[in-house]
């Protein structure tokens, strides 16, 4: 199950999404685009968390930060389970974090070295309930 009912923790504007892909990216491109997504919408961005597929390296990298402030991206020894690029995003939708969701999407289509396939996955999932019409996102 992708989605998770539950109502607001800090009031009616902040949202959480879950953004995934089942293609191994390239970290270069998509760390380039990422930072452009931050500069421009940081400040609505309370959390991105994510563990992303890179090509390269078969090791897990994880991205965590707070508005436009971000760790360094850390490899871990090994996948929990198949490999997939997930990225949980909480941030004010008031101020543009769904818009921001919008963009690491299209970010991790882009950041595939192949054109995708039929069978590709790449979900965007609303995660806190409700559903933010004419976004694309869902329960």
């Amino acid at each position: 199950m992708l989605g998770v009912s539950g109502w607001p923790a800090h009031g009616g504007s902040i949202r959480s999404w879950l953004i995934e892909h089942d293609r191994a990216l390239d970290w270069d491109d998509l760390s380039s685009r990422i930072g452009r997504i931050v500069a421009g919408y940081g400040l609505a961005l309370l959390r991105l968390k994510g563990v992303i597929w890179t090509t390269g390296d078969a090791r897990p990298l994880v991205i965590h930060g707070v508005q436009r402030l971000f760790h360094h991206p850390v490899r871990i020894d090994r996948w929990p389970s198949e490999p997939r690029t997930s990225i949980v995003v909480i941030g004010d939708d008031g101020a543009g974090a769904g818009i921001a969701a919008e963009l690491l999407a299209e970010a991790l289509r882009a950041a595939a070295p192949e054109p995708p396939r039929r069978t590709d996955v790449l979900r965007r999932v609303q995660i806190d309930g409700s559903r933010r019409p004419g976004t694309g996102l869902v329960e």
